[in-house]
């Protein structure tokens, strides 16, 4: 069975978010996160499979995609 998830996660001046899965997988997923129209680096951290942390290279106000994928 392949699970996917794509979340739209806003950022206001921030360097950190939390992510919850709506469905928690099977167990942690493949997680592509990649910012909206801004130039920022992303990092995953504290993958599960009902969430994550996503981290930015500095703080920023926009949005990152992040597509997770498990299957």
């Amino acid at each position: 069975m392949i699970q996917i998830e794509n979340q739209i996660i806003p950022f206001v001046g921030e360097t950190t978010k939390s992510v919850s899965f709506s469905t928690a997988f099977i167990s942690a997923p493949a997680i592509t996160a990649l910012p909206v129209q801004t130039n920022v680096e992303v990092f995953v951290s504290n993958l599960t499979s009902s969430g994550c942390t996503l981290n930015t290279s500095a703080a920023f106000t926009g949005a990152i995609r992040v597509v997770a994928v498990r299957g």
